[in-house]
């Protein structure tokens, strides 16, 4: 019939719409996320961009979070996620009701749970773990240590290492190319999230915000320079990070970081050693510090005391992170590295 189009044209003029239109949302992607992080790294997070959170019910308190529905992650058998917005998570209610050690311990017990069932297990063949487990004060359960490179990447290998056993259950090799891309990512992740100037103040402890602004001001007066220098220098492989680094680490991945370092029978209860991590602010951790702190004493078995649960209440889309700040040089130095931490049952 005159005037009506072929089947065939109508076919080959849908084809040519549909395409235009993917290149013109994928041009429309790119252009509003240029700094995501790549493949590897969202796959080994369990895709930390996305508003995933586990179902922390501890029953000790009482606590149920509100119910979604479930789906399963990559790599993580047997492991149940719970898709939402993190604002269906009651973080005013539970910053009243529970502290950051609550928060801690329950995530560390449930995990160990699982293991205790067959779950999961930690490799205590792995000659990489440092011989021992240390005892954590006022904590449930010890932690085992692994030592990495001192070689200014210690920071981001710690997180790495850490995120590589929540999502594959095993201990990275080191030099494995996914892994080596892994560290670099979290770096510039980590330098992204401080100079996104659309972010959201970051979250420390409780109730305690920062501006990413002045986060970076505070770093950069430490090395007197500005911030934008600062943020050019942390992207360099060698660059050694620290507390400003970990606050947008623990923003950018949704989880809370928890960091330990020695513990010294005698000083106070709540005091920080000299020299040591958070004693305001963690900026302070943008440095190594120059002083020395007190030695533990040689008769003592090593205990870490929870100095920091940095991105608690508000980062609590997947398990914590656990990573220790000590002295590359041995006991009575200053602390200048980060090594992962693994909890394991208390004995």
């Amino acid at each position: 019939m005159a005037g009506v189009p072929e089947p065939r044209i109508l076919c080959d003029t849908m084809r040519y719409l549909v395409t235009v239109l993917a290149i013109f949302f994928f041009q429309k992607c790119a252009a509003l996320q240029p700094h995501l992080p790549p493949q590897s790294l969202r796959l080994f997070v369990g895709h930390a961009l996305m508003p995933q959170m586990f179902q922390w019910q501890p029953e000790t308190y009482g606590w149920k979070s509100s119910p979604r529905k479930t789906v399963r992650g990559p790599h993580k058998q047997n492991r149940v996620f719970f898709s939402g917005s993190s604002s269906e998570f009651d973080t005013l209610q539970m910053v009243r009701q529970y502290s950051s050690r609550d928060y801690v311990s329950n995530a560390v017990l449930r995990r160990l749970s699982r293991s205790s069932q067959g779950d999961t297990d930690l490799d205590e063949s792995d000659n990489s773990l440092l011989p021992g487990c240390l005892e954590v004060r006022d904590m449930p359960y010890c932690v085992k240590a692994r030592e990495v490179p001192g070689d200014g990447a210690c920071l981001f290998v710690s997180v790495a290492a850490s995120l590589w056993w929540n999502a594959f259950e095993t201990h990275a090799d080191l030099n494995d190319p996914a892994f080596v891309d892994m560290v670099g990512s979290l770096r510039q992740l980590a330098v992204d999230t401080l100079q996104d100037t659309n972010a959201t103040p970051l979250a420390l402890e409780g109730d305690e915000v920062l501006s990413r602004r002045t986060l970076v001001t505070m770093a950069a007066a430490d090395y007197n320079m500005t911030p934008a220098a600062y943020c050019e220098r942390m992207r360099l492989p060698g660059t050694w990070g620290g507390g400003p680094e970990i606050v947008a680490m623990s923003h950018a991945l949704r989880r809370v970081i928890v960091v330990y370092e020695k513990h010294s029978p005698s000083m106070q209860s709540g005091d920080s050693q000299s020299g040591s991590a958070f004693d305001t602010h963690p900026h302070r951790l943008s440095r190594p510090p120059a002083t020395d702190s007190p030695s533990d004493s040689g008769q003592n078995p090593i205990k870490l005391k929870v100095v920091a649960c940095l991105g608690f209440p508000e980062n609590v889309a997947e398990e914590p992170l656990h990573i220790l700040f000590t002295s590359s040089a041995g006991d009575g130095q200053a602390a200048d590295h980060f090594l992962p931490l693994f909890p394991v049952v208390s004995q």
